[in-house]
């Protein structure tokens, strides 16, 4: 046998094994532009103007009115059915709902926070409650790539079937859905990542997928190499005038789709392959919170006082650690001049110049009038998850919106990214709002990533327009799916006449 039919041979015996799991992936693949773009549900709010917190509020002191936990990883501010409450939230994740007056704890306040949320999100105050759900980790209807854990799914009795979930410790919106979008999620998450495989870094998932996936790039490379390089004519065996006109006319439309998809089967093998294949190294930095943790009886400063100290309208309050001290880490809108006028109707250039919103740490001790930066906090919060030293440290930058370095799919706003010199990861991104870890980066991941939105989801052709992406890349896994469909055709075809031959 000569060396071309040896690869048209590999060709047909490798085909038979990946055909099926390549044409999932592509049919499933078409769920991912329906959910993102075409068929993607509309939210009244993405995002809630935060809640002003007067400066003259009499509440309790966090040392008495969270004396009953041991510990505690952060708090919060709130307001809570139309009263102030401490949000206290423990090493472990679990939250727990003062009323900021009297210090009593509020029965199933974290159901009704969430709600609350919801329903600000939707704009919705009328449609019945259906059941909230507290979610603690990553699934089919729930992907990691909201990133945000624990959080809660709030269902309402709404005609489009929107829900909403929501994280707690920030108020932030994770995502939201309709019922559409939720059983493409769980089929795409099935079909397209093979989640019945078991978690993302499941050992037999990754092998699994890696495996089908190197040996679909090399039977397409074999399906190139007999189509362009190797031969010009078909062999003997496909050039027999025996030969079906039917099995001629799928091989015909088989090679013409060869023909079409040969890159985007190229970009999409490779991209995907190189993105699972560093899955065995799994990376949860993501999930990382700082390992703070404050007896609440050291914070003995009232948060009226600390509310005097702060400049501006205070907006958000939570708690924050530098060099074993405890900080109220303090956020404030900067305040118009008293002659000001008013700027009714600002145009886009005032919003750009508008001063951002300004954070203080203030000592949470009575007879301390301490301040730091925030900075400072973000630097500490980069060292204790990078184990790097102070000495490393290049530079430091706040993000307050989400751009090609760092994209929506991170959630967190605004955040702080410390740059290290001459160190694995090139740079870390934190949170300060709830000592949490958003990002890091280094240049393998960089290589990956580029590589995968770029070849895999196709960001390449955003500079053109994002309606055009999503288009190509429908064409694109339609035409591979009619390719590996008369592919099957073939080999089904010939096997069929194959038997009858030898029954003869």
């Amino acid at each position: 046998m000569t060396f071309k039919k040896h690869i048209y041979q590999w060709h047909r015996k490798l085909a038979i094994i990946t055909a099926i799991p390549v044409l999932l992936w592509s049919l499933s693949g078409l769920l991912h532009p329906m959910m993102s773009h075409w068929f993607k549900p509309t939210i009244a709010k993405r995002f809630l103007p935060p809640t002003p917190i007067p400066h003259d509020l009499a509440l309790l002191p966090p040392a008495e009115a969270l004396s009953s936990h041991q510990k505690i990883h952060q708090f919060s501010l709130i307001e809570l059915k139309d009263q102030w409450t401490y949000l206290a939230t423990t090493p472990d994740q679990n939250q727990y709902f003062h009323n900021a007056t009297t210090g009593e704890l509020i029965e199933d306040g974290a159901n009704l926070y969430a709600e609350q949320l919801a329903r600000a999100y939707l704009a919705d105050t009328a449609s019945p409650l259906i059941r909230i759900q507290k979610i603690e980790e990553f699934s089919g209807s729930y992907s990691y790539i909201n990133r945000l854990l624990p959080v809660y799914r709030v269902e309402l009795d709404r005609a489009d079937q929107l829900e909403v979930v929501v994280d707690l410790r920030t108020g932030r919106l994770a995502t939201f859905d309709d019922a559409f979008r939720r059983n493409a999620s769980i089929a795409f998450h099935w079909l397209h990542r093979w989640g019945f495989l078991g978690e993302r870094h499941s050992l037999l998932r990754v092998s699994a997928i890696t495996l089908v996936s190197f040996l679909s790039l090399i039977t397409g490379l074999f399906g190139i190499l007999n189509l362009y390089i190797l031969r010009k004519k078909r062999p003997a065996e496909l050039s027999n005038r025996s030969t079906s006109r039917k099995i001629n006319t799928r091989r015909r439309l088989h090679r013409f789709f060869g023909m079409i998809t040969i890159p985007f089967y190229l970009m999409f093998s490779l991209s995907g392959l190189y993105h699972i294949a560093v899955k065995y190294i799994p990376d949860h930095s993501t999930s990382w919170q700082s390992q703070q943790a404050c007896d609440p009886t050291t914070l003995t400063k009232p948060i009226s006082s600390a509310l005097r100290e702060a400049q501006g309208q205070v907006t958000s309050l939570s708690l924050a650690e530098l060099e074993g001290q405890w900080y109220y880490r303090i956020t404030s809108n900067s305040l118009p001049a008293p002659n000001a006028p008013a700027n009714k109707k600002p145009t886009k250039k005032s919003w750009r110049t508008k001063a951002p919103p300004t954070t203080q740490l203030i000592s949470a001790q009575q007879d301390q009038t301490t301040q730091r930066e925030d900075k400072e906090f973000a630097i500490a919060l980069a060292l204790e998850f990078s184990g790097y030293s102070a000495g490393d440290i290049e530079k430091t930058e706040l993000i307050t919106e989400f751009r090609k370095d760092y994209g929506f799919i991170f959630k967190r706003l605004p955040v702080w990214r410390v740059h290290f010199k001459d160190r694995e990861y090139w740079h870390y991104t934190v949170d300060t709002s709830d000592a949490h870890m958003a990002m890091r980066m280094k240049p393998s991941q960089l290589i990956e990533t580029l590589s995968f939105i770029n070849l895999h989801k196709l960001h390449l052709f955003d500079p053109l327009h994002p309606t055009l992406r999503h288009s190509v890349g429908a064409v694109a896994v339609g035409c591979l799916s009619l390719l590996i469909l008369f592919g099957l055709a073939i080999l089904y075809k010939g096997k069929k006449q194959s038997g009858k031959h030898n029954a003869r």
